[in-house]
């Protein structure tokens, strides 16, 4: 969401450029008392980084996939993951923003991004009826979508993957209608003209298994009237989680991925 005049004077500039030395520490106190912070540092330092270039940034939480092997494990609704929460999450989260945040921001204006899982929920909360397109104002000021290193069909990953994915789509076999590649290919002709602008983005080193079916999901989009467009993010040397980690490092081609998708949201809106 664009930060108006007045807040862009008082907001100030929340950017982290030591994050690439705290996450290399070794000895560092925070990161030994609690393993996972570092889970959280890694979406600060996407959070601040936009911030510190002129948007209200909003770095949503989701439920997780419980991993518990058991069978019979006890499903908690209002923690465990189960498709199709990950767009509820999302859909939530983008309305509370809308709704809460006019008084410093342009909600007229909200872009949003998801990388990897994030990505699939995001393409899913535009996706299905009941989500995104269900709140008419919400679509109207969702301008543009950034899908980052989504696997959108979910046929290659590794086995505790395989595990916990089945969990989420309540069976394996319900994969393969209820990805987003799948969802997609289930909208009318033209479909897809009335949702967000789309920016599919892989990594030069990406595994194959997100590679591959981003072009099959972009094929499809384009089919149903998908606005957008797919490319390779700069820097030759990127992965699927280096692009998110080495935000905050303060080295200009390492970061010049996000910079260009911040560029692609302003374009024709600045």
């Amino acid at each position: 969401i664009r930060l108006d005049d007045q807040a862009r004077k008082i907001a100030g500039n929340v950017y982290l450029p030591d994050l690439i030395l705290l996450l290399q520490s070794k000895d560092n106190p925070e990161l030994t008392a609690d393993p996972k912070l570092i889970d959280r540092l890694y979406h600060q330092n996407i959070g601040t980084f936009i911030a510190a270039r002129g948007f209200v940034a909003v770095v949503p939480d989701s439920r997780l996939v419980n991993m518990d092997p058991n069978p019979n494990y006890t499903f908690q609704v209002d923690r465990d993951a189960l498709w199709p929460s990950g767009a509820e999450d999302v859909t939530l989260s983008m309305k509370w923003a809308a709704d809460n945040l006019s008084d410093i921001a342009d909600t007229e204006a909200i872009f949003a991004m998801g990388h990897s899982a994030g990505a699939n929920h995001l393409a899913t909360s535009i996706l299905l009826p009941q989500f995104i397109p269900s709140h008419p104002e919400l679509l109207r000021g969702l301008k543009k979508v950034v899908a980052l290193s989504a696997t959108f069909d979910y046929i290659y990953s590794r086995e505790q993957r395989k595990f916990a994915w089945s969990r989420y789509f309540g069976g394996f076999e319900m994969i393969e209608e209820r990805c987003p590649t799948a969802l997609a290919k289930h909208l009318k002709g033209g479909g897809a003209r009335g949702l967000p602008e789309l920016l599919c983005l892989h990594a030069r080193r990406d595994h194959f298994g997100a590679i591959d079916p981003q072009k099959r999901f972009w094929d499809t989009w384009v089919e149903k009237g998908g606005r957008g467009e797919m490319k390779e993010v700069a820097g030759k040397e990127h992965n699927r989680m280096s692009t998110i980690c080495g935000v905050g490092s303060g080295d200009d081609e390492v970061e010049q991925w996000l910079v260009d998708v911040l560029e692609w949201c302003l374009d024709g809106d600045a």
